[in-house]
C-alpha cells in the first residue's frame, strides 16, 4: 500500500463510507426496532470491548487480543465490513502469535469505533434507505 493510501485510510474518505447500510439493514431485517437494539448494544459493548482489545494490546497478550478481536468482529460486521474484516485481520494475526502490527491495527479500529458510534447516534431506517441509495 502506498503512503498516500495508508494516510486515506484515516481520512474522512473512510470515514464516510465505514457504516455499512446493507449489513445494518440486513442485521436489522427493516425493522426499526430492531435498529434502536443494535445500535444500543453497540453503544454498551463496543467502548467496553475496545477497551479490553487496549489493554490486551499493550500488554501483548495474543490470547486476549484473539478473543476480544472475535468479539469484536461479530458485533462490528453488524454495521461496517470494513471495521469487521480489520477485527477479523486482528483475530487471525493474534491468533498466528505475530503481534507487531496489532498495535497499528488497535489504533485504526479505536479511530472507526468512535467514528461507528458518531454515526449510529440517531440511525433510522429511512437515512439507512437513503445512504443505502447513494451508495450505489
Amino acid at each position: 500500500m502506498s503512503q498516500r493510501q495508508d494516510s486515506q485510510r484515516g481520512s474522512g474518505l473512510e470515514a464516510a463510507q465505514l457504516l455499512d447500510p446493507h449489513a445494518v439493514l440486513s442485521a436489522c431485517d427493516g425493522n426499526e426496532e430492531v435498529l434502536r437494539l443494535l445500535c444500543r448494544g453497540l453503544r454498551e459493548y463496543l467502548p467496553k470491548r475496545m477497551d479490553e482489545l487496549t489493554r490486551a494490546a499493550r500488554a501483548a497478550d495474543a490470547v486476549g487480543i484473539r478473543e476480544t478481536a472475535h468479539k469484536l468482529s461479530s458485533l462490528l460486521y453488524a454495521f461496517s465490513t470494513t471495521a469487521g474484516d480489520v477485527a477479523s485481520q486482528l483475530e487471525d494475526l493474534a491468533a498466528a502469535g505475530d503481534l507487531a502490527p496489532c498495535v497499528a491495527l488497535v489504533s485504526r479500529l479505536e479511530a472507526m469505533s468512535a467514528h461507528l458510534l458518531s454515526q449510529t447516534t440517531d440511525l433510522t431506517l429511512e437515512g439507512l434507505h437513503v445512504r443505502k441509495a447513494s451508495s450505489g
